[in-house]
């Protein structure tokens, strides 16, 4: 028996710029001369696409896809590469090295503060010693809380703010969070320390957000996220052109493909519990707004 491989065809396919839009309103328009009926919301570029013009564009797209190994078992410390063969583009290639564990150390005064904050004094302060192979990072603490009663056997989770910008009322604030940042020395201790206060307001708004309802806390715990260098330069080269105050054509894009574009890289997540027991409510950090 005896079969033929068919050589792979690139298929291209259209770019309309945005995103389809999705509402029952139609709004129609004429472009060059010709009419078009498109969703409320729809871009003119990709209105002009449906008609088959085609609207000069730097950076927007529709055609950038993420592809995710999954459930491909992947070894943490390991290289692993990606071969690409493009009877357009010919051999693509890039690798990416998987950060390793890291190790969560958090002192006494902190730890008493996160599972007790309502009679602790201390800000909480979450040593990180992160793998050989990690560029970047970040800390993120979580506290998780049910209603028994309102809304059974559903987890909701709050994630407390690493500074609040803008606070209105117990239940009204604005917030940053932790972002991605890179490690300071190979080998060394990394530092992120989250205000008492920011944690006692978070809980707050859970209280004042289900006042009257029961909540019962379950566990506060800390997840440390590391990318390898390839995801840290794209998402630090892309959004540090982020800025509100002015309108840029010049986005920058970063890749570590040999041969195309894009971005092979990994990330890892661990996730440390400080307590799956907590105080059911917090009488003592009462809204005083």
């Amino acid at each position: 028996m005896t079969s033929e491989t068919q050589p792979m065809t690139l298929i291209k396919e259209k770019d309309y710029g945005t995103p389809a839009a999705h509402s029952h309103a139609m709004v129609t328009l004429e472009i060059d001369g010709q009419s078009v009926t498109v969703p409320e919301g729809t871009s003119i570029m990709r209105a002009a696409m449906e008609v088959g013009t085609e609207i000069p564009k730097l950076c927007a797209t529709d055609s950038i896809k993420a592809f995710i190994a999954s459930p491909l078992p992947i070894a943490r410390g390991k290289i692993y590469s990606l071969t690409v063969s493009s009877p357009v583009y010919g051999v693509l290639s890039a690798t990416t090295r998987v950060p390793g564990n890291a190790v969560v150390d958090i002192d006494n005064d902190s730890r008493f503060s996160l599972t007790t904050p309502d009679k602790g004094q201390a800000d909480i302060s979450i040593f990180v010693t992160l793998s050989a192979l990690t560029e970047g990072h970040a800390v993120r603490v979580f506290v998780e809380y049910e209603l028994p009663v309102a809304n059974p056997g559903t987890i909701f989770t709050e994630e407390i703010p690493l500074e609040i910008t803008s606070y209105k009322d117990c239940a009204n604030f604005e917030a940053q969070y932790p972002r991605v940042r890179r490690r300071e020395l190979i080998g060394s201790r990394e530092l992120w320390r989250f205000p008492l206060e920011n944690y006692r307001r978070a809980l707050v708004r859970i209280l004042k957000t289900h006042e009257g309802v029961v909540v019962d806390f379950n566990r506060v715990y800390v997840e440390v996220i590391q990318t390898d260098e390839h995801l840290y330069k794209y998402y630090s080269v892309v959004n540090g052109f982020q800025d509100q105050y002015s309108i840029r054509v010049d986005q920058p894009n970063y890749t570590n493909i040999q041969g195309g574009l894009g971005v092979f890289g990994s990330f890892v997540s661990d996730t440390t519990v400080v307590s799956s027991t907590l105080a059911s409510n917090f009488p003592a950090l009462g809204c005083t707004d």
